[in-house]
């Protein structure tokens, strides 16, 4: 096989966890870029729309920092 690499990547385990894994960032992402959008549109600056995505993924690390 040519793509013997490919595999352990293609069983239905690994595809089912990476579903999931998409799955579970897609609302993070759709959440921070459609709050983004909307706090521009009313008119905050964009250092403060950035600086809540700072504060976002601070509170991410000390989440994941304590599992």
């Amino acid at each position: 096989m040519r793509f013997s690499y490919l595999s352990p990547l293609l069983n239905p385990t690994s595809l089912r966890m990476l579903f999931l894994g998409f799955a579970a960032g897609l609302p993070i992402l759709l959440i921070f870029s459609t709050l983004s959008v909307w706090l521009f549109k009313a008119g905050v600056n964009r250092a403060t729309i950035t600086l809540f995505s700072w504060v976002g993924f601070a509170y991410l690390y000390i989440l994941y920092k304590k599992k």
